[in-house]
């Protein structure tokens, strides 16, 4: 085995490199092969059955690893393509908000302000302050798109009740 290690750190400088074994030609194997045979002691001649089983023993390793590299590689890649569609929903999301809110204007809701107070009045504006959507009421009032608990039809009639409102139940808890 020993010409095996001098021939490849004295003429493949390939089996040096990051791929070892795994970039080894069948060429280049078989030199080594004829190689190491040559210089054996042909009283004592090596097992060149041993020989194929080791050199096959590394490039499997060497091929597990590449493996190994290239599905970390995936799952990176797939991590952030998830992150990608996530964020392309979350927008998607929003300008739904957006749209929803800009229905309302003119139309008469129903709402709590930040500060817990219960408030009714038409929807003259919407504006967005940060990832946030707020309605301007003709009272002088905002209200959070989120906290919106009933809208009314033209004729005075709720056309939803009791909207669920997490964020103003956890302010009020």
């Amino acid at each position: 085995m020993s010409a095996v290690s001098s021939l490849a750190s004295a003429t493949t400088p390939v089996a040096r490199s990051a791929g070892g074994f795994a970039d080894l030609s069948s060429a280049q194997f078989i030199k080594v092969l004829i190689t190491e045979l040559s210089h054996q002691d042909p009283f004592e001649p090596q097992d060149s059955g041993a020989l194929l089983e080791q050199l096959s023993s590394l490039r499997n390793i060497e091929s597990q690893m590449t493996l190994q590299d290239k599905l970390e590689q995936l799952v990176k890649d797939n991590a952030a393509s998830m992150n990608s569609l996530q964020d392309h929903l979350e927008t998607l999301l929003f300008q739904n908000q957006v749209v929803t809110a800009g229905n309302l204007i003119g139309r008469d809701i129903e709402g709590m302000t930040d500060d817990g107070k219960t408030v009714t009045g038409k929807v003259t504006s919407v504006r967005m302050s940060g990832a946030r959507i707020v309605l301007a009421l003709d009272s002088g009032e905002d209200v959070g798109m989120e906290r919106v608990t009933r809208m009314f039809t033209g004729d005075g009639d709720a056309v939803a009740t009791d909207v669920t409102d997490t964020a103003a139940n956890e302010d009020q808890t």
